[in-house]
Parts: structure tokens; sequence; C-alpha cells
């Protein structure tokens, strides 16, 4: 950064940080004149909204309904052996669609298929804001997939969706989990 170059703004996560460091370099041409700000700097406590607790705009899958902290069979919620207690248990193919008005700046979930089932379950996971795809799980999910964290910025976005496909092959045995989705504002 030069003199003219515009001011940045900088928003990111430090979840989980336990010494945060601030470092301004001189970009390898010597310290003259290199007058740096940290302008507004702040710390924020983000508060959780579990995904769960709001009311979808619509909700509907290619099977069963979308159940709200339970999988889509009405089980506790299951990845690989973890237990959550809130979240969306769903089905491919899924879409479910929250209202939010730009009130929050992330989403977090972990996601996978749930272990109600043990074969033949293919899906992959979708995260569109505002029409424009946010996520898209990289690999086809299947019940011995490891768990997928996701944590996105969703800032200024007005319309939230979260879907789920059938990967290509069909619906067969696609039990999905949103588990411990939650909205931060």
């Amino acid at each position: 950064m030069t003199p003219t170059s515009p001011t940045q703004s900088v928003d990111i996560s430090i979840a989980g940080v336990k010494t945060l460091e601030l470092k301004v370099t001189d970009a390898g041409d010597g310290i003259n004149s290199d007058h740096a700000d940290w302008a507004a700097a702040k710390l924020v406590q983000q508060t959780p909204t579990a995904l769960s607790g709001l009311t979808w705009s619509s909700a509907a899958s290619d099977f069963g309904t979308v159940q709200k902290d339970k999988s889509v069979d009405g089980n506790p919620i299951k990845l690989n052996g973890t237990s959550y207690a809130k979240g969306l248990g769903t089905h491919a193919n899924g879409t479910i669609t929250y209202t939010l008005n730009g009130a929050y700046t992330r989403f977090q979930s972990d996601i996978g298929v749930d272990d109600e089932v043990n074969a033949n379950s293919t899906i992959t996971f979708q995260v569109w804001g505002d029409g424009v795809k946010l996520y898209q799980s990289p690999n086809v999910m299947t019940p011995t997939s490891p768990t997928q964290t996701i944590d996105i910025s969703i800032a200024g976005v007005k319309t939230l969706e979260l879907k789920v496909t059938d990967a290509g092959d069909g619906i067969n045995s696609d039990h999905a989990d949103w588990a411990a989705a939650q909205l931060l504002r």
C-alpha cells in the first residue's frame, strides 16, 4: 500500500485464536515514511442464532418432510457418531429458504449424510445467497465421508437457500443434515 492506495477493510474470523498479532511491514524497501493505521479496529463478538429457531420461507424435499433439530426420519441428528441438538434434517433433492433481509454476516454448519443410513447415499450441499451460489461441497458426500464444517460470509444476503442434490444418481437413502446450523450477526 502507498499513500494513494484505497483504504482496505479487514473482516476475518478469529474464532479460537489465542493470540492475535497485527503486523505492518516495510514491503521490502525500508521504513522511510511508512506510517500505518489500523483505523476503527475492533473485535466483534457475534451472537449465534440457531437456524432451526427461525421460520423458513419454504422447505421441500423429494422424500419425507424437512425437520427442525431431527433427521429427515425424525431421529436425533447424528454425523459420524456425533449427535447434534440443533440443525436441519432433509433429503435430496431439497431446498430450504430463509428470508434474512441482510441481517446476518455468516452462516456456519456441519454437513453430511445422517448416520441413520449406511449405504447408497450420495449427496452434495449448496448454499445460495440472493440467487448466487456461495458454496458447494467439494466432493460428493456418502455415509463414509467425513463431516465437513462450513463457515461462509452471507453479509447483505436477503434470501438464503440451503440446497441438497442427489449428485445425479437418484434420491435413494439421501438423508442430509445441516447440523448445528447457525447464523451470526
